[in-house]
């Protein structure tokens, strides 16, 4: 069982600084740091790349920003077309592998739902990864139900451990 201890106030034993996430829309989000692998559906080999992930106790399902699908060559698993009458788009299912970078906490692998389209860049993100670009995953319930999660906000401390 692993175990992570991040915080983004005092930087003591810190394993990996948590970011507040730039986006105007999220102030009041935390980032932290990813690895997400997919097979590539052309040449059948595994592709992963490390993003900030907006963690959204909110949402049941992650969500996976359309540049990492691409980036990775995913290819969908299933397909959601829009409700009718409703201006909401096609989303898609993609299988993939999550980690937290620079722990030893067990990876999951889990479905993300794609076309996701918020602000995020990877190629900015590549360039810099500082976590400044924004997220390119949004970490639902779906996923997250595997770790033990603890967020003080007074202290701006996060704790995640194996469940």
């Amino acid at each position: 069982m692993g175990s992570l201890f991040l915080t983004h106030i005092d930087g003591g034993n810190q394993d990996i600084e948590v970011k507040l996430s730039p986006q105007p829309s999220w102030t009041r989000g935390i980032c932290v740091p990813v690895k997400i692998e997919g097979e590539d559906s052309s040449t059948k080999k595994i592709n992963s790349v490390e993003v900030q992930a907006l963690l959204d106790t909110s949402s049941w399902r992650t969500m996976i920003h359309e540049s990492v699908v691409k980036h990775l060559g995913l290819s969908p698993t299933s397909t959601y077309p829009p409700e009718p009458n409703t201006h909401s788009p096609t989303y898609y299912d993609y299988l993939v592998t999550v980690s937290f970078v620079g722990s030893n906490l067990s990876s999951r692998r889990g479905s993300a739902l794609g076309n996701g389209q918020w602000p995020f860049n990877l190629e900015d993100h590549i360039k810099n990864p500082s976590g400044e670009n924004g997220c390119g995953l949004i970490l639902g319930r779906e996923i997250m139900r595997y770790w033990n999660t603890i967020w003080n906000g007074p202290t701006g401390t996060l704790i995640i451990n194996d469940a």
